[in-house]
């Protein structure tokens, strides 16, 4: 089979896209949807670059998934794993169990003395837990 000089461009595009995800410690190689983009990118369907973002926004599942909330991070990150209950979170805090309940669910915003408390109980950076709360304000700016 013949390739015209425009499918070898493709071709090199998305060899290109294929070495910038590896890059980026992404490698989707023989998954059905990288598969699939791969044929749609040679094909001419699809640029490189718009077969890289589908995949990207696949795997880091940006277009639906968000940032991870405050209280998703203090539920699956610490919580879970040190087996800490949200009374015990709540004392060691020096708060209401309420309180916890409403930052987790996100009815709350997370304050800048709470970021400080978590930091100092869980041995993280207090920017660590302000720039989640800063990252899941956004979306709700946006909608304003």
């Amino acid at each position: 089979m013949s390739r015209t000089p425009y499918s070898r461009l493709r071709i090199e595009g998305f060899r290109k896209a294929e070495v910038s995800l590896r890059l980026e410690e992404m490698d989707p190689s023989g998954t059905p949807l990288y598969e699939s983009i791969k044929a749609r990118i040679i094909s001419g369907e699809l640029t490189y670059e718009q077969g890289r973002s589908e995949i990207l926004a696949y795997y880091t599942k940006a277009d639906t998934a968000g940032p991870a909330t405050v209280g998703e991070m203090l539920v699956e990150e610490f919580l879970k794993p040190l087996s800490m209950s949200h009374d015990e979170l709540a004392e060691s805090m020096g708060i209401c169990k309420q309180d916890i309940e409403d930052i987790i669910c996100g009815l709350r915003r997370l304050t800048d003395d709470e970021a400080r408390v978590l930091a100092d109980i869980f041995g993280t950076d207090e920017d660590f837990w302000c720039n989640l709360q800063v990252l899941q304000d956004r979306p709700e700016q946006r909608r304003k």
